[in-house]
């Protein structure tokens, strides 16, 4: 069995190091997931390679130069030729898959407690999920092991409750090849550049790996499929690399050989197929049919990668609902089926909900445990979303409000953790009602955003994200910056 130890360097554009002999000279490629949508975010160096990156405007041209510099579709770009490592995992001459294992480095925010022993069990669990075949999806069983690398690390450069992009940014410069923080909101183009919901996982290609602190095995197993080159695969409900759903384990061939090499995985991807796949309605479409179909009170009750999904609100014609959405969010007793009723009712833009949300956010108080917060944080970003249509302008004075840490202060509002630790709420809130600000298409709330970075500025905020937060608020806005039409993001869910 093959072990391979994984580290991490921050760069773009594929090309041969001097310090690689065993390469030949000419092997030289270039890949972005931003131009062909197959890869999972930025390119880092691995085992001789350097990235920077490519011109954007060739991509067409770039596509068929990297295919035939690389000599054959099915070693993909930016990949060393499978002969340079033939013991490397992947798939032996009789066509078996050869075991591999992965030493995975894990770090966790210092404010979130992660225990080695769970750390160990969640890897056991993600080396059984693909070791085994699945009975409902096109499924082939993949030998992978993770294994934990060392003792857990902390890291304190960001927040432990992520929201904005220059915050994953911190998390994303530790070392480590997965970092564990509390929860991050509206980050990595989670769903949409114009929608922001609760995320439960984050990377890019032959980098890391960013999760929440209550992710389930499939989704440590899903990311680290992002890391090694995958992209989202829709075409069947138990899809581990399936963009929303959860409770998953199936990958094809192709997905199996790129967990079984080194990362990035790309020596072993079948560039071309993914491309096809990538770009075929019918082999992968945005939701497979049964997910489409279930009962809606059943898609409720549901964990999503990225919150509930707005196409599922779509297709069930959920505007037409919203009163009765309203009706069961204030009878159900599960929080989070109440969070992904809140986040539905945001999206029909109902006026009917502003009074039941208003009256929640502003009386809430005491300990919370992850589930409410979660369903807190659903309520204020669908604020931001029917501010649009509250002509009392209730819905934005109550954001601005929340804007100030004072007005969740007097609240002695906490998270309770596993361990029985308390993160105090103040801060975070405050920058996600920013965030719900964003959203309003308000016409009088850039000015008084920018009145609130003003004060801010004076008083010597003592959070140092918050002026950050208003400045993502404003760029979302005016759809500028990273939220412009044709902005790219670099990460994937």
């Amino acid at each position: 069995m093959e072990t391979r130890r994984v580290r991490l360097d921050l760069n773009w554009r594929v090309e041969r190091l001097a310090d690689s002999p065993s390469l030949p000279e000419s092997t030289v490629y270039s890949y972005s997931m931003n131009d062909v949508q197959v890869f999972a975010g930025h390119g880092r160096r691995r085992h001789g390679f350097r990235c920077s990156r490519p011109i954007r405007f060739l991509r067409s041209m770039w596509l068929a130069t990297c295919c035939a510099v690389a000599g054959f579709w099915s070693a993909g770009c930016g990949v060393v030729p499978q002969a340079a490592n033939p013991n490397d995992g992947g798939v032996n001459s009789d066509n078996e898959a050869k075991p591999f294992t992965f030493q995975i480095s894990v770090a966790r925010h210092i404010d979130q407690p992660l225990s080695e022993q769970r750390v160990n069990r969640i890897f056991s669990t993600a080396n059984e999920l693909l070791l085994a075949d699945d009975n409902e999806c096109s499924d082939v069983s993949c030998p992978v092991t993770f294994d934990r690398d060392g003792a857990i690390e902390t890291f304190d450069n960001s927040p432990a409750i992520v929201t904005t992009e220059a915050q994953l940014d911190a998390v994303f410069d530790d070392s480590a090849d997965i970092k564990i923080v509390t929860l991050m909101v509206g980050v990595c183009g989670s769903p949409s550049a114009d929608d922001v919901s609760l995320v439960l996982g984050c990377a890019f290609t032959g980098g890391s790996a960013v999760l929440v602190q209550d992710a389930p095995a499939d989704v440590w197993a899903h990311e680290w499929g992002h890391v090694q080159g995958l992209p989202h695969r829709n075409n069947c409900g138990r899809n581990l690399m399936h963009a929303f759903e959860l409770e998953t384990n199936a990958v094809n061939a192709t997905e199996r050989d790129a967990f079984l090499s080194p990362t990035p995985g790309q020596n072993f991807l079948a560039f071309k197929t993914i491309f096809e796949e990538q770009h075929s309605a019918s082999v992968a479409p945005e939701f497979d049919g049964e997910m489409v179909s279930a009962p809606v009170e059943d898609i409720f009750n549901r964990r999503y990668l990225a919150g509930f999904p707005s196409t599922l609100f779509t297709r069930h014609n959920l505007q037409m609902q919203s009163r009765e959405l309203l009706d069961r969010m204030q009878t159900d007793p599960s929080p989070r089926c109440r969070a992904n009723l809140a986040r539905a009712i945001g999206l029909s833009r109902d006026v009917a909900a502003c009074e039941t949300f208003l009256t929640s956010c502003g009386s809430i108080a005491g300990d919370l445990n992850i589930d409410e917060l979660d369903e807190l944080i659903e309520q204020i970003i669908a604020l931001g979303r029917l501010a649009d249509v509250d002509t009392t302008n209730q819905t934005t004075e109550l954001l601005l409000a929340g804007a100030d840490p004072a007005f969740w202060t007097h609240r002695d509002l906490t998270l309770v953790l596993d361990d029985g630790r308390r993160i105090d709420l103040d801060d975070s809130l405050a920058r996600i009602c920013v965030m719900g600000l964003g959203l309003t298409k308000n016409p009088t709330v850039p000015e008084r955003l920018r009145e609130l970075k003003r004060i801010a500025l004076t008083r010597n905020e003592s959070d140092p994200w918050f002026i950050p937060q208003i400045d993502e608020a404003l760029e979302r806005i005016a759809g500028t910056g990273k939220y412009a039409a044709d902005a790219k993001t670099d990460r994937i869910p």
